[in-house]
């Protein structure tokens, strides 16, 4: 059974954070250990009419991808990369790691390498954000591996991330609106 914080979660992106309207393309992206929370913002999307597009890496996906990887391959960007940061209308990033030194051990050379080649993806992403054609919205998805970075289990680690979501609420999303205005009514008094 699906934790019924992670749906909160989900209600809370779609419809607060990145406000999904019915046509809205929707890509979601994170790894396979995102899943349970990919799935309730999936079904989000489509309970409110937008069109939802999954992107699912696999784990230990990009260490392979760094190790075997030729240097025509690093310097590839696949076209679904591109087509997505050019038309999808609202992007949700999960971050789902199940090691956090994955990648400790790949030459920062080749991780260079790499970055440079996506950098224009991420420029026309913040562009497309910043002219309001692109939604957005990051978060992370609790790992045993994010658990024992914070030296907590992960019922812990759970606990704590999901009540400072304010997924603990019994309407996550006004939960959220509210906190907003309150958060504007501070800033209003700090600035007068």
């Amino acid at each position: 059974m699906r934790d019924q914080r992670a749906e909160a979660l989900a209600r809370i992106l779609v419809h607060y954070s990145s406000a999904v309207k019915e046509g809205d393309v929707c890509l979601i992206q994170g790894e396979t250990a995102s899943e349970p929370l990919a799935l309730a913002v999936y079904e989000e999307v489509l309970k409110v009419g937008g069109l939802p597009v999954v992107d699912l890496a696999m784990q230990g996906q990009a260490p392979a991808f760094f190790k075997h990887a030729s240097d025509a391959q690093l310097d590839w960007v696949p076209p679904p990369a591109k087509w997505a940061v050019e038309n999808v209308d609202v992007r949700f990033r999960l971050l789902a790691d199940t090691n956090t030194r994955a990648l400790s051990g790949v030459d920062p050379e080749r991780q260079s390498r790499r970055q440079s080649i996506v950098k224009p993806l991420m420029e026309t992403t913040m562009k497309r954000s910043a002219a309001g054609e692109l939604r957005w919205s990051l978060t992370l998805f609790p790992t045993e591996a994010y658990a024992a970075e914070a030296d907590m289990s992960l019922a812990d680690y759970e606990d704590f991330y999901y009540r400072a979501c304010l997924c603990d609420q019994p309407d996550p999303v006004e939960a959220w609106r509210r906190q907003s205005e309150e958060t504007r009514r501070l800033a209003e008094w700090m600035e007068g």
